[in-house]
């Protein structure tokens, strides 16, 4: 599934960026709030994130 969207600053003084993903996507991956996400950088402007299974700390889709 392809989403694309705008990193922001955080607001906070440390130069850390966020996105919001919205509901219906989280929905639709069947993610939730306080699951872990790997982040991968796949080209300068492509963020890959993969939600991990904490209990094999292995990757789900």
């Amino acid at each position: 599934m392809k989403f694309t969207t705008t990193i922001v600053d955080a607001g906070d003084g440390t130069g850390d960026g966020m996105i919001e993903i919205p509901d219906e996507l989280l929905a639709a991956l069947g993610w939730h709030e306080g699951d872990v996400l790997n982040v991968k950088v796949r080209e300068p402007s492509v963020l890959v994130l993969e939600r991990l299974d904490e209990k094999k700390g292995a990757q789900t889709e």
